[in-house]
Order: C-alpha cells, then structure tokens, then sequence
C-alpha cells in the first residue's frame, strides 16, 4: 500500500512535467503558495513526529545522521549549480546545466520516496503528512524538471521519457526505506535523521528564502495553514 501511496506522489511529478510540455509553466504565485503548504507540513511533522521519534531510539544516530545529511545536501547542491531556481521555476542562467539539475532533481526524487516510507515506519499519521507535503512540491518538481530541459532546448520526447525515470526513483527510495525498516532496524534512527534534515533543509533553505523574497501576503497564510494541518493530523492520530 506505500508503494501504491509514492506511486501517487510520482505520477504528480510527472503530471507537473507534461502541464510544461503542453501549456507552458504555471503561474508562479501558485507554485511558491503550494510549496508554502507544503514547507508548513514538513516543518511540522519534523519536530512532531520524526524527531521525538528518532531521539527516542538513539540521541547520537539521530543527531550525527542529521548534520552529515545537511553537509551531503549543501554539497549536491553546490557541485550542481542548484539553488532556489530549481524549485520555484525563475528565470536563470543556470537552466543551461540541465544534466547536472537533472542528477541533483533525481536524487531529490528519490530521498522523496525514502522519506514518504520512512514516515509510515513512524506511523499512519507522520507517513500521511509526509505524503501530503509530497505531493504538494512533486508537481512543482516536474514543472522545474521540464521547464529546465526546454531552456536547454530538449526535445519533447527526452523530457518527458526523463520526467518518468526520474518519477521512478521516488518508488525506489519508498522499496529502500522498507528494506531498511525491516532489515536494518538498527539503523532506524539515522533513517529518521536523514529524513528531518532533508525536510529542514529543503524548506529553509530552498522555499522559506524564496517567500521572504515574493513577498505574497497570502505566502505566510499558507504555511501557516500547512502548519495547522499537521498539528491538526497530529492532534487527531493521537
């Protein structure tokens, strides 16, 4: 049934890359407002769930697993010439590197699947705010995805084929959180760990900056209804 769940999250992913082939990119308050929901889930669910969680099985893999996801984050995405941009479809000089934010947007993809299997390994109501949040910056995923290989004069055809494989990745990273779930419980919380930093680092470094900078009254409502959701799911699965 997780699967079936991260299959969903990836056919949202690809849905966002086809709207590009077809119509164009969205319009970009609608995206930031979406993201904005989403980081207030991330946000939440992270000191909600996965924290208490992971600190409660092991302090120490919980901690270290935290700052080097952080460290392997902030390398990727400087080895990869990937900032803001990428998430919120501006117009950059970058796009022309599109291998590079292909491999960075993969990579993506897949801690996505790890982090929606990891979060039912907590329970059903961590795993559906994880999903939620998901699903709500896939599509945004596959816009940027898209929008990236046309600047860099892609054709149709190789976007959308590379838009489905790297949707595929986001079910790889759910099989690999199970496999490590049932496996490896020993490494349960440096799991946990990478989960938090990723949800941490993706939503103040990447969407959070961004919505200071827009400056859309309606940006802060929306995280904050991101936020209440959660603390909402939270609340109710107790």
């Amino acid at each position: 049934m997780i699967i079936f769940y991260t299959s969903i999250a990836a056919l949202f992913s690809i849905a966002g890359a086809l709207f590009t082939i077809k119509a164009g990119e969205l319009n970009k308050k609608f995206i930031p407002r979406t993201l904005a929901v989403s980081s207030g889930i991330m946000i939440s669910v992270t000191f909600l769930h996965i924290l208490p969680e992971s600190f409660a099985l092991s302090a120490s893999k919980t901690s270290f697993s935290f700052l080097a996801a952080i460290f392997l984050l902030f390398l990727i995405e400087n080895f990869t010439i990937i900032n803001s941009c990428s998430e919120f479809v501006e117009d950059c000089r970058i796009h022309t590197v599109s291998f590079f934010a292909v491999l960075a947007l993969g990579i993506h993809s897949l801690l996505d699947g790890f982090n929606i299997g990891i979060g039912f390994g907590i329970d059903r109501t961590a795993g559906y705010n994880i999903l939620f949040a998901t699903i709500l910056h896939k599509f945004a995923d596959g816009i940027t995805l898209a929008s990236i290989m046309k600047h860099s004069g892609d054709k149709r055809k190789k976007i959308l084929l590379t838009s489905v494989l790297i949707a595929l990745t986001t079910p790889l990273g759910t099989i690999v959180s199970l496999i490590l779930n049932s496996g490896f419980s020993s490494m349960l919380p440096a799991a946990l760990g990478i989960t938090a930093a990723s949800f941490v680092y993706i939503s103040m470094t990447e969407i959070i900056p961004h919505l200071h900078r827009e400056r859309d009254y309606f940006s802060p409502l929306m995280f904050f209804a991101g936020c209440s959701a959660a603390f909402m799911i939270h609340f109710i699965g107790e």
